[in-house]
């Protein structure tokens, strides 16, 4: 949506009965963006968000929560649009994965059916092999307590729980995790062990 292309391909496009997927970080609706959306009769609007508050903050950097929220609410007005949350699973956000589905229930209700969960796909270091083994027992409990949460997001669950209940740790990337967090946390002026506090033993180790 920020590339001005689409917009105009967008506006110029006349076959309003085209099916229209949008994959996106919603960091910015206005005016023109609205219309354009309006005009088709099936639009589906992917939105990528791995975190809710300060987890999402901290991951997608630049981005604001309370922003991508508000256009959210904007979004979901529109009759002809519906709204898919794509959430990858990472070394960053298993911690607070709980919080994120209870944010969409209690706030998007109509939206918790429609958040889909996936494995981060090639930073390895964001693997959850990379879990120290004397921190696996809370994100299993935090993972497990996500099961009744949403039916159609089960499998991922169980498949991630059985890879944090193996003898796979990989210090190797770990120690990458934490290198490479804290390389951007100096160039972000940004804090890993404030967002998620279960590393703080590992960056002072």
């Amino acid at each position: 949506l920020l590339e001005q292309y689409n917009l105009n391909f967008l506006e110029t496009y006349r076959n309003l009965d085209t099916e229209i997927i949008i994959n996106t970080n919603l960091t910015v609706v206005n005016d023109r963006i609205i219309q354009i959306l309006s005009k088709f009769k099936n639009v589906t609007v992917m939105v990528s968000l791995d975190g809710i508050a300060a987890v999402n903050d901290y991951i997608r950097y630049g981005s604001k929560f309370e922003n991508i929220v508000e256009n959210i609410h904007t979004v979901n007005k529109l009759e002809n649009v519906q709204i898919v949350v794509n959430f990858v699973l990472n070394m960053y956000n298993v911690f607070d994965i709980k919080n994120f589905f209870q944010y969409f229930e209690t706030n998007f209700p109509e939206l918790s059916t429609h958040i889909g969960i996936c494995p981060v796909g090639n930073e390895k270091e964001l693997f959850l092999e990379c879990m120290p083994t004397e921190l696996r027992s809370e994100a299993i409990d935090i993972l497990k307590s996500c099961l009744g949460l949403l039916d159609h997001n089960q499998s991922i669950l169980q498949d991630s729980i059985k890879i944090l209940e193996q003898d796979n740790f990989n210090q190797t990337e770990f120690n990458n995790f934490i290198k490479y967090s804290l390389a951007l946390d100096k160039i972000r002026n940004q804090s890993l062990i404030s967002v998620v506090p279960q590393y703080s033993p590992y960056v002072y180790a």
